[in-house]
């Protein structure tokens, strides 16, 4: 009798709630997250459904109908749509309306197949949507790998995050504290559901199908430019894994999330957000610089402190680097992210844990890896999937000094030709163990004949990453 009545119950339940057990999502997907209560790496399957007020569909885990839970809306006009999870362990199936949300289900807990992105929207105003961005062609490619893992290194929505309102008005506040005579400038209201459905939704629906993601908070993601749609869709915090905290949100001008620290099969990752602060002391004065320092050392405190939790090698993932070559025309050379480098030796006096082997970022539009004379960890920056490139020189080798030490390394962004957009693919036994190609894209999205670079760790021949040998 119980078993008959417990059918009965979720026959009802499935055809009481949200009518919609059937209904088609917009988009569906899964974001890795921190479980704070039991202390594990856990999944957030999403979906977003038609319509701000819409009830929240079930979703089927392990082959039971679950009830999901909606986000926090920050703005029902810019985001007509509800945005519903469920918090799933990382090998769980997991569907709705019969479509199943990608997990690690079949996965043996080693070695993963990454597909590692970045910088992936684009700007209107530099390049064309429809024949100049090549992030669809690239992101379904991605898929076509069948990567385990997804790991997007931050700013997604680009058509709603110009840097200004009108040409000639003052610049948005981007992550540099204004100075005295500084306005801070809010352009939030400019992005909405339709920016993030065809910056990242649409064109990336084959990626989020294929494997769970990693997401990183770019600068585009602040709370004076695409901070509300981070929150509503992308954002690893969640009311469910952290009743205390709740879902986070753009509650003021400036909101930087703590760090975390995930596994998926024998990858281990910390996750800073670093969008906030400036990458260049030149652009700051005294007192925004002294900001920088307060709000991030307690911030890189906590993220030694996750990654010195275990033995085991483990890779940082923010957004700005912390070291990176900024190339000239004329071909010179100089140090694109000094203020972080002095934000580090203010926290930490310069220095990483040992086992951090690779710190992974995005923020520059170009592909870069730089190694180093010492224990310092190798820097990639995968930039380039997408928006508009930098103005470098494709394959370029790198030798100067960053931060007070000698780095060797290779730049690649626009050259006469623009084959230079492209992702990392990454074959990985750990993070100490892996090997990798940068896969390489026209701006229509045509495959390049060649490929940017492989990279391999443990580093061979001096450096991290360099172009394929001829």
């Amino acid at each position: 009798m119980k078993h008959v009545l417990g059918c009965l119950f979720l026959a009802l339940s499935i055809m009481v709630l949200s009518g919609r057990a059937d209904a088609d999502a917009l988009a569906s997907y899964s974001v890795v997250a921190y479980d704070p209560v039991n202390d594990r790496t856990v999944l957030l399957a999403r979906a977003v459904v038609d319509g701000a007020e819409t009830a929240c569909p079930v979703f089927v885990v392990d082959g039971k109908a679950t009830v999901s839970a909606p986000r926090y809306n920050p703005d029902a006009e810019r985001f007509p749509v509800a945005v519903c999870e469920v918090v799933v362990p990382l090998n769980a199936t997991v569907s709705i309306a019969d479509k199943p949300i990608a997990t690690m289900h079949g996965h043996d807990g080693g070695g993963l197949d990454v597909a590692i992105l970045g910088d992936t929207g684009c700007s209107p105003k530099d390049q064309s949507c429809e024949d100049g961005w090549p992030f669809p062609e690239l992101a379904a490619s991605a898929a076509g790998d069948s990567p385990d893992l997804v790991i997007h290194m931050g700013d997604y929505d680009y058509r709603g995050t110009p840097s200004r309102r009108d040409e000639g008005d003052p610049r948005v506040y981007d992550g540099c504290v204004p100075g005295a005579d500084a306005d801070y400038v809010s352009l939030h209201d400019l992005s909405t559901w339709e920016t993030w459905r065809d910056d990242l939704m649409t064109p990336a629906a084959p990626l989020m199908d294929a494997a769970p993601w990693v997401v990183v908070r770019g600068n585009h993601e602040l709370c004076s430019r695409g901070g509300d749609g981070w929150f509503y869709f992308l954002d690893p915090h969640s009311e469910l894994l952290d009743p205390l905290h709740g879902t986070r949100h753009c509650t003021a001008p400036v909101v930087t999330t703590e760090p975390y620290r995930v596994s998926v099969g024998n990858l281990d990752m910390v996750v800073l957000d670093n969008s906030d602060g400036c990458d260049a002391s030149s652009w700051q004065d005294e007192a925004a610089f002294a900001w920088q320092v307060r709000e991030f050392s307690p911030l890189l405190n906590q993220t030694v402190d996750l990654a010195a939790e275990g033995d085991d090698p483990v890779w940082l993932l923010t957004h700005r680097p912390f070291w990176s070559a900024n190339v000239l025309s004329g071909g010179g050379t100089f140090d694109g992210s000094d203020a972080w480098q002095l934000t580090l030796k203010a926290a930490l006096d310069g220095k990483l844990p040992g086992n951090v082997s690779l710190v992974l970022s995005g923020h520059v539009h170009e592909a870069q890896a730089l190694s180093f004379d010492s224990d310092r960890p190798s820097q990639i920056i995968v930039g380039n999937s997408g928006t508009h490139l930098d103005s470098n020189v494709i394959t370029l080798p790198v030798a100067m000094e960053v931060d007070g030490e000698a780095a060797t390394g290779w730049v690649s962004a626009v050259p006469s030709t623009t084959a230079a957009f492209g992702y990392l693919s990454v074959n990985l036994d750990d993070a100490m163990t892996w090997r990798g190609d940068l896969t390489s894209f026209d701006a229509d999205g045509s495959v390049a004949p060649s490929l940017l670079m492989t990279c391999a760790m443990p580093i061979r021949d001096g450096d991290v990453c360099a172009p394929p040998a001829p």
